[in-house]
């Protein structure tokens, strides 16, 4: 697990971070954690490991690949082994986040197979906001306390028409997986999950967890269908979710967004919400 961290680096730092990880995986359940390990000489190279999540997603945690002691070469190798197994066992697909200043470790990923999905812009809301959102007033709420899953199904599914948040992602899941990973992406509050009703139809919905790690709420999906677009549904619906958010404690919303969805970059921007970094998402998958 050491060298899964940091490679041949010791010190309390290594620890701290060993405990974290280790923490993490038993939460999600150490017995959906495919660890493997390669060795030269009774000396471990390359460590790489991958968490099975809820959704039929796997995410992949490695050896740094500029880290004292690991092989990069042998780092690609193992990266792309385990990852395959976890698609033979059924995941549909694994994924990595990376630093794009980190060009060491997108080059080890590109050669276990990985693509490039998307770059995220990871952005953050203080709460309470002030002033209000420019809300429609049309607009009805039910939380996941009154819908089914297939109603939430079906809310999704219109809102990727025309989506530019991480195309290649459609039909890779079924939407039960879907919704499956959406819940896993912290700690779920039923009265967060929103469907937004314009006219008595769902114009949209906002899934919205709380963290695990801090008092920050995390957005996990957030969509908007076609014919409601333009009509301050999305902007209502950060809204409530922030109101709803404050209400619990949270200190904050957080939410990533794919770079190529300039529209939504700039709408999130002038709702006031602040880009923190830029993480680049790689992936492999069984399609």
């Amino acid at each position: 697990m050491r060298f899964l961290v940091s490679g041949a680096a010791r010190g309390l730092d290594v620890d701290a971070r060993v405990r974290s990880i280790e923490a993490f995986a038993a939460q999600e359940g150490w017995g959906n954690a495919m660890l493997w390990w390669a060795r030269r000489r009774r000396k471990c190279v390359a460590s790489a490991m991958v968490l099975v999540r809820p959704g039929r997603t796997g995410m992949l945690l490695h050896s740094p690949a500029t880290a004292r002691g690991v092989d990069t070469g042998l780092l690609a190798r193992l990266i792309e082994a385990v990852s395959a197994e976890g698609l033979r066992q059924k995941l549909a697909m694994v994924q990595s986040l990376v630093d794009p200043l980190d060009q060491c470790t997108i080059g080890v990923l590109k050669d276990a197979g990985y693509q490039l999905l998307a770059k995220l812009i990871c952005l953050r809301l203080g709460l309470p906001v002030e002033g209000e959102y420019c809300w429609n007033r049309s607009l009805k709420w039910l939380d996941h306390r009154d819908f089914s899953e297939a109603d939430l199904a079906r809310v999704i599914s219109c809102t990727y028409e025309g989506s530019l948040d991480c195309p290649q992602l459609r039909g890779l899941r079924e939407m039960s997986d879907v919704i499956a990973g959406h819940r896993a992406g912290g700690a779920f509050r039923p009265e967060a999950w929103l469907i937004a009703s314009l006219d008595g139809c769902s114009a949209g919905c906002i899934l919205v967890n709380d963290s695990r790690v801090d008092l920050s709420a995390e957005v996990a999906y957030m969509g908007v269908a076609p014919s409601c677009r333009g009509k301050g549904v999305g902007a209502a619906m950060l809204g409530r979710s922030a109101e709803l958010a404050f209400g619990r404690g949270r200190d904050s919303i957080t939410l990533s967004v794919d770079s190529r969805n300039h529209h939504a970059v700039n709408r999130y921007l002038m709702e006031g919400f602040i880009a923190e970094e830029t993480r680049l998402a790689f992936m492999v998958s069984a399609g």
